[in-house]
Parts: C-alpha cells; structure tokens; sequence
C-alpha cells in the first residue's frame, strides 16, 4: 500500500534576490566605494575601483562559505578590508564600521520588492499556506526591510541566520525555521 503524501503546509523564502532583486541596488556598491576611496585616500580609476571590489567579494564569499554560521556584517567587512588592501589602504575599525552602515542604509532605503511578490504572497496566504522568509541576513537588515516593505503584515514567521545561528545552506538553518513554524521539513516548499 503506497503512502499519501504530507500536505504542503508553508512556503518558505529567500529574501534577497528571491522576494527583492539587487539590480535596483547596483549603483549603491560603486557610490560606496568611491566615497571609502575618498576616505582611505585611495587614488584609482573607477574601473579599478570595481574590479577590486568584485575580487575582494569573490574573496570574502569563498572564506565564509564553508561555514555553518557567521554574520554578515563581518562578511561585509572582510570584503570591504581585502577592497582596500588590494588597493594599498589598511583601513581601521572605524573605518570598516563607516563602511558597513553605509551600506546597510543604502540598501534599507533603495531596495524594492519584485513586481508582482505581495500579489504572490496574499494569493499564497490566501490559499492557507503560511508564509515565512528564511534569509542570511543580520536581524538589523530584516527586521526593517519587512516593515518597511509591508511583509511583517503578510508573512507568519521570518527567520535571519543570526537569530538561528546558522547560515543557508547549513541544515540547522531550516530545522530552526521548521521548528518556529511548527510543520516538518516535508511540509515545506523552499
């Protein structure tokens, strides 16, 4: 006798470039970069300034990736330090702070939803899924971002890596967001 199979019960999202894209946020990366060169007294064309940027990102990813949990802001940060190395600059604390809340304000004030993604969330809802956001970001990109949005209204749970401790893909990540949904793991569309 073949078994029924378990209802789908909650769909969980990835927020950033699933529920909001990046392409909105890309001239906010080169603004930052050129303003830190200010800072740092980095002299160097804009494309270098790029390419530098998009290698010590590269670089940053690749060290943060085989771990089961870290914060984004100290990936930010790592990233932003090999930018300016790579460039001659050493920069302090302060300086990688500056940095990092640049653009985390960039991003809380740029970022848009994708056409169409609250039509998708209230028919989704509608049909008695609930709905949860399970994202790599700190808890002070998240929380803001679904209020500022309107998705705190639409959305039953949301989880960060940082109030999980753990970071996609690491499994303990969805076995967190499964436990504060209350469903198992094969009720779940991700």
């Amino acid at each position: 006798m073949a078994s029924s199979p378990v209802p789908l019960t909650d769909v969980f999202f990835d927020f950033g470039g699933t529920l909001f894209s990046y392409a909105a946020l890309a001239g906010q990366a080169f603004d930052l970069v050129t303003r830190a060169a200010e800072r740092l007294g980095i002299e160097a064309p804009a494309a270098e300034l790029g390419r530098a940027l998009a290698q010590a990102s590269r670089a940053s990813w690749g060290h943060f990736a085989g771990r089961s949990y870290y914060l984004h802001r100290d990936l930010f940060q790592d990233a932003f330090r090999r930018w300016a190395q790579t460039l001659g600059a050493e920069p302090d604390q302060a300086c990688l702070d500056w940095m990092h809340e640049q653009q985390r304000t960039a991003l809380l004030e740029r970022f848009t939803l994708r056409e169409g993604c609250l039509e998708t969330l209230r028919e989704l809802r509608a049909r008695g899924l609930q709905l949860s956001i399970v994202s790599n970001i700190d808890d002070d990109y998240l929380h803001p971002m679904l209020e500022r949005a309107g998705l705190d209204a639409l959305l039953h749970h949301w989880s960060s890596s940082e109030e999980a401790r753990s970071c996609k893909p690491d499994p303990g990540f969805f076995h967190y967001a499964c436990r504060k949904a209350g469903c198992a793991p094969t009720q779940v569309l991700f």
